[in-house]
C-alpha cells in the first residue's frame, strides 16, 4: 500500500470519527435535555438547571434547551442570567418572538426603558400574536402619554388597563399602570386598593411600598400610614427611607415619645 492510499484511509478515518463524536455529543445534549424537562416538571429545579447547563455545553446552538433554561431562570429569580440568555437566543433568531417578549417584560420590570423600547417594538410591528404582548405595547404607549403630559392620553389608557386586568389579574405591570393613573387623577383611595393586590403579587417590590406610603400621606390616614411603615420596616429591616418616614410622622403628631420608642427598637 502506498504512503499516498494510507494517507487518504487515515484522514477518511478521522472523519468518520469526528462525525461520530459529533453525533454522540448531540445525542447526549438531548438526552441531558429530556432528563432536565423531567426534573423540572417533578420539582427538581437545581438539578434541571445543571442538566440544562450540561445541554448548552455539549450543543450551544440546542434551541429548546436555551430557552427552557432562561425560562426556568427568570421563574427562579435569576433575572440577570435570564435575560442574558434571552438575548442569545435573538441574536441567533431575530423574529423568535417568544423571546422578544420576555426580554421586553423584563426591562419593563426593570424600568430599562431602552431595552423595552427595542424589544417591543419588534413584537409590534411584527403584530405577534402573543398573550402579554397588548400589555407591552400599552406600557410603553402610557409612558410616552406621561412623558408628554398627555392627561388625556393617560385617562384612556389607564381605562384600558382596567379591562386588561381582568383577563390577567396577576400582571403587576398593568397594576401599576392603573395605580399611577390613579394617583394622577387625585383617586388615592382606589390606588391604595390597587397597590394592596400589587403588594400581594410582588410582596419585594420596594417601589409599590413606597408608592402606597405615599397615597396614605395624601389620604391623611395617619394611623394607616403608622402601621403600614411599620410592617414595612419589619419587611425590609434596611429600609432607611421607611425607618425616616414614620420618625418624621411621629415628629409631626407630637408623639415624641413613640419616636424614641421606634429609635431604641
Amino acid at each position: 500500500m502506498t504512503i499516498s492510499r494510507r494517507l487518504k484511509i487515515a484522514a477518511v478515518s478521522i472523519s468518520i470519527l469526528a462525525l461520530a463524536a459529533c453525533d454522540s455529543a448531540e445525542e447526549r445534549a438531548e438526552a441531558h435535555y429530556e432528563s432536565s424537562v423531567a426534573l423540572i416538571e417533578s420539582g427538581d429545579v437545581e438539578r434541571g438547571l445543571v442538566e440544562l447547563r450540561n445541554v448548552l455545553t455539549l450543543n450551544e446552538f440546542h434551541v429548546a434547551g436555551r430557552k427552557l433554561y432562561a425560562r426556568t431562570l427568570r421563574q427562579s429569580g435569576n433575572i440577570v442570567e435570564s435575560y442574558q440568555q434571552y438575548r442569545r437566543l435573538v441574536e441567533t433568531t431575530p423574529d423568535d418572538h417568544e423571546s422578544r417578549l420576555a426580554l421586553a417584560e423584563m426591562a419593563i420590570s426593570a424600568q430599562n426603558w431602552d431595552e423595552a423600547e427595542r424589544h417591543g417594538a419588534v413584537l409590534i410591528q411584527a403584530n405577534a400574536q402573543l398573550e402579554g404582548t397588548e400589555i407591552v405595547d400599552l406600557t410603553l404607549r402610557f409612558r410616552s402619554a406621561v412623558l408628554d403630559e398627555d392627561n388625556a392620553a393617560v385617562r384612556e389608557l389607564t381605562r384600558e388597563a382596567l379591562a386588561l386586568v381582568d383577563a390577567h389579574p396577576n400582571d403587576v405591570t398593568l397594576r401599576q399602570i392603573i395605580i399611577e393613573g390613579l394617583v394622577r387623577d387625585g383617586d388615592y383611595a382606589a390606588a391604595v386598593e390597587q397597590l394592596d393586590v400589587a403588594i400581594e403579587l410582588a410582596p419585594d417590590e420596594r417601589r409599590l411600598y413606597m408608592a402606597k406610603a405615599r397615597a396614605l400621606a395624601q389620604l391623611q390616614d395617619a394611623e394607616g400610614l403608622e402601621d403600614f411603615l411599620r410592617e414595612t420596616v419589619t419587611r425590609f429591616p434596611d429600609d432607611t427611607n421607611s425607618k425616616l418616614a414614620l420618625i418624621r410622622l411621629y415628629s409631626s403628631q407630637g408623639k415624641s415619645g413613640e419616636a424614641a420608642d421606634f429609635l431604641r427598637e
